[in-house]
C-alpha cells in the first residue's frame, strides 16, 4: 500500500512539531551554559520564538484536521547525542560557545529544510493561511542562523581557534 499525501503530510508535520520540542528543550540548557552575553540573548529569544512555531504548527494541523503530535524527530534525537558527545560537560568559554553555535545552526538549517518542504507541500493544498504561516517560521529561522553567524563571527570563533592553538603548543 502506497502512502498518501495526507498521511505523508501528517507524518512531516508531526517530525517537524516534534523538532521544535526537542529544540525548545535543548535551547533552554544551551543559553544556561552559554557565557557570550549576546549568545545567550539570542537562544533565550529564539526559544521563545520556537514556543511560538510549536504554536503554529498545532493551528496548521487543526486547520488541515490533522494532529501534530506523534512521530518522533530522530534527527533532532541525533543531533542532541552528538552535541552532548562534543560539548562532553567541558568547561564554559569561548570552545563550549563555537561549539553551542554549531549545534544550534545545525538545528535551524534542519528546521529550514522542513519549513521549506512543507510550505512547498502545503502549496498544493491551495490553503494560503498554512503556507503564509510555514514562510513566517522558514524567514524566522532563516533570521536566526544569519544571527549565529554574526555571532560566532564577531570573536567567539576566533576566540576558540586561539584556545585550541594554546593547548596545542603546551
Amino acid at each position: 500500500m502506497q502512502l498518501t499525501f495526507s498521511e505523508a503530510l501528517k507524518k512531516e508535520l508531526q517530525r517537524c512539531h516534534s523538532l521544535e520540542w526537542h529544540l525548545f528543550d535543548s535551547l533552554k540548557m544551551l543559553a544556561g551554559v552559554a557565557q557570550n552575553p549576546e549568545l545567550k540573548a539570542a537562544l533565550e529569544q529564539h526559544r521563545e520564538e520556537t514556543r511560538v512555531h510549536m504554536e503554529r504548527l498545532e493551528t496548521i494541523g487543526a486547520r488541515l484536521k490533522l494532529p501534530v503530535v506523534g512521530v518522533p524527530n530522530l534527527p533532532a534525537r541525533a543531533l542532541a547525542v552528538e552535541l552532548l558527545e562534543d560539548w562532553g560537560g567541558a568547561e564554559p568559554g569561548p570552545m563550549t560557545d563555537a561549539i553551542i553555535i554549531e549545534a544550534a545552526q545545525k538545528g535551524e538549517h534542519l528546521e529550514m529544510a522542513w519549513y521549506g518542504f512543507l510550505r512547498s507541500w502545503c502549496q498544493q493544498l491551495g490553503d494560503q493561511e498554512v503556507v503564509s504561516l510555514l514562510e513566517q517560521t522558514l524567514e524566522e529561522e532563516k533570521r536566526t542562523d544569519e544571527l549565529l553567524t554574526r555571532i560566532a563571527e564577531s570573536g567567539i570563533n576566533q576566540a576558540a581557534a586561539k584556545v585550541q592553538s594554546s593547548a596545542t603548543l603546551l
